[in-house]
């Protein structure tokens, strides 16, 4: 039986943040990749991402930034999947943190169940918009004249 120290294992994690809603659409993406540069620095392997979106927060988020407390309202989201170690977590969580644009982050361990991954929920819902699409051309078509007939059919007796 082996006495390694299993905390070396890799395991699959998910990195959730907020951004600054200050900093404009055109650096976004050049802040996800500073957070995805501290992953690698990390011994982390990206495996997946999110596309970063504006939104309205459901509560105000307070950080302390140089010693004020700033309150957001709205912020900028995305998300990362990553292998790391136990140890190297910490440390990735200690600098998202201190940076003073990330204003909330969380990371959790995660399964790479393909049944709940964000990317079939996509998926699902993509295809789910192509149906609807699809139902509606499909719909029969009634021709001008059709409808004209049914308006000007006069009512029978039995109708009145």
């Amino acid at each position: 039986m082996s006495n390694e120290n299993t905390t070396n294992d890799v395991k699959l994690y998910e990195l959730g943040f907020h951004l600054d809603p200050a900093i404009t659409e055109d650096k976004i993406s050049s802040k996800i990749d500073g957070i995805k540069k501290i992953l690698l620095d990390n011994n982390s392997e990206i495996v997946k991402e999110g596309q970063a979106k504006a939104m309205k927060l459901s509560y105000e988020i307070t950080k302390a930034i140089s010693g004020k407390n700033i309150r957001f309202n709205t912020s900028t989201f995305s998300w990362i999947k990553f292998n790391a170690t136990v140890e190297g977590i910490e440390v990735i969580k200690d600098e998202i943190d201190s940076d003073d644009e990330v204003i909330r982050s969380i990371i959790v361990k995660t399964t790479d169940d393909e049944d709940r991954s964000t990317s079939k929920i996509a998926n699902e819902e993509e295809e789910a918009e192509m149906d609807e699409e699809d139902s509606k051309e499909s719909e029969p078509k009634i021709e001008p004249k059709e409808i004209e007939k049914e308006l000007n059919k006069e009512e029978t007796p039995e109708e009145k």
